[in-house]
C-alpha cells in the first residue's frame, strides 16, 4: 500500500514540475478546449477528474476509461453563446487485461458577419475548432489506474488555418477508504497553434481531485449479482484546477440518486455544481451549474443547466448507450 501511494505522488510530483515549466505567461490559444463534454460532468460543476466513470473519461481523465465494463458510445448538442454551436461523440471499448481504448470527436461552430469599412455587411463566413482524440487507460494494480490522451486540434479562423498535436496525461486512485476516489490530469500539453501572422500557445491545465460516493442504486441489476446499492445513493466532488493564465479556481459537484417507485427500472439523477469565477463580471447566477439524468437499462440522457449571467443561459443535452 505505501508503495502504491508512493508512485501516485511520485506522478503527481512529475506533473506538476511539467506543468509549471509549460505553464508560462503569454496570451492563449485553443480556449475551445476548456469546453466540458457530458452534460452529468458539467452539471456537477466539472468536479469530474476523480470520478470519470463514462465514456468522457476520455475528456475528464483517460485513467477513468479503466471502470468502463461495457462498450459506450456517447452524443451530445450545445446551443452555446452568441450563435455557437457544439458537436460531440464519443466511443470507449474495454480490452480486459490491456485496458480500455476510446475516442472522441469535438467540434466548434461559429457564424460571423462579414463587413467592409464603413460597418455594413457585405457576406458571412464560419469558423471551426475541432478536436479528435485517442485515449488509453490501463490498471496498473488494484488501486491505480493511469491514462493517456492523444489530441489533434484543428482551428479555422475565417480564411486562416492551423493544426498541432497535444496530450492529455491523468491518473486514479481508488483509496483503502471505501468510496474516496483521488486523481490528477495533466491536460492540453502542446507547443502551440501557428497561424499565418502570429502563433498563439495551447493553454494547459494541470488538476487534482477527490471524491466520495456512496452506493448508488442500481435500476437494472445483473442477474446473479444481486441489487447494488440499495435505495439512495449521492457522490461529493472538488477539483482544484491551475492554468497558464490567471488565478487556479476550484470545482465542486454533487449527484444525488434514487430508483423511484413508479419507476423501478430507471434511475433518476438530480446534480448541482459550482466553478468559482474570481474574475467574473457576468454577474446573475454565473459560476452555478444544474442537471438531471435519467439511466433506464443501458441508456442515459443528462441534462445541465450553465447560466452565463448578462450573455444568456446555455441548455445542453447528451445521450449514451452501453452495449
Amino acid at each position: 500500500m505505501k508503495k502504491k501511494i508512493f508512485v501516485l505522488v511520485l506522478l503527481c510530483g512529475f506533473c506538476g514540475i511539467f506543468a509549471s515549466s509549460a505553464f508560462s505567461a503569454g496570451t492563449s490559444g485553443g480556449e475551445f478546449l476548456k469546453i466540458g463534454v457530458g452534460e452529468r460532468a458539467i452539471g456537477m460543476g466539472g468536479a469530474f477528474s476523480s470520478i470519470a466513470d463514462n465514456v468522457t473519461a476520455i475528456y475528464w481523465n483517460p485513467a477513468g476509461l479503466t471502470q468502463l465494463k461495457m462498450r459506450e458510445f456517447s452524443v451530445m448538442h450545445l446551443n452555446y453563446l452568441v450563435d455557437i454551436k457544439s458537436e460531440y461523440l464519443s466511443y470507449a471499448h474495454p480490452l480486459g487485461r490491456y485496458g480500455t481504448l476510446g475516442s472522441q470527436l469535438a467540434l466548434l461552430i461559429s457564424h460571423h458577419s462579414r463587413r467592409d469599412d464603413f460597418g455594413n455587411e457585405i457576406g458571412d463566413f464560419y469558423n471551426y475548432e475541432g478536436v479528435f482524440s485517442l485515449a488509453w487507460g490501463r490498471a496498473i494494480s488494484k488501486n491505480l489506474s493511469l491514462g493517456l490522451t492523444l489530441k489533434t486540434i484543428y482551428t479555422q479562423l475565417d480564411n486562416d488555418k492551423t493544426s498541432n498535436l497535444a496530450f492529455d496525461f491523468g491518473g486514479l486512485y481508488k483509496s483503502p477508504i471505501e468510496g474516496i476516489n483521488l486523481s490528477f490530469v495533466l491536460q492540453n500539453i502542446a507547443t502551440g497553434l501557428k497561424f499565418t501572422q502570429d502563433e498563439e500557445p495551447v493553454s494547459p491545465d494541470f488538476k487534482v481531485g477527490i471524491s466520495y460516493s456512496a452506493p448508488s442504486p442500481s435500476p437494472s441489476p445483473i442477474k446473479g449479482e444481486g441489487t447494488k446499492g440499495k435505495g439512495r445513493g449521492f457522490i461529493l466532488a472538488t477539483d482544484m484546477n491551475f492554468y497558464k493564465i490567471g488565478k487556479p479556481n476550484i470545482s465542486l459537484g454533487s449527484e444525488y440518486s434514487f430508483v423511484p417507485p413508479v419507476l423501478k427500472n430507471t434511475k433518476v439523477s438530480a446534480r448541482l455544481g459550482y466553478i468559482q469565477k474570481p474574475s467574473s463580471t457576468l454577474g446573475g447566477l454565473t459560476g452555478l451549474t444544474a442537471g438531471f439524468g435519467l439511466e433506464h437499462k443501458n441508456k442515459n440522457f443528462d441534462y445541465a443547466f450553465v447560466p452565463f449571467g448578462d450573455l444568456g443561459n446555455t441548455h445542453r443535452f447528451s445521450f449514451s448507450l452501453k452495449f
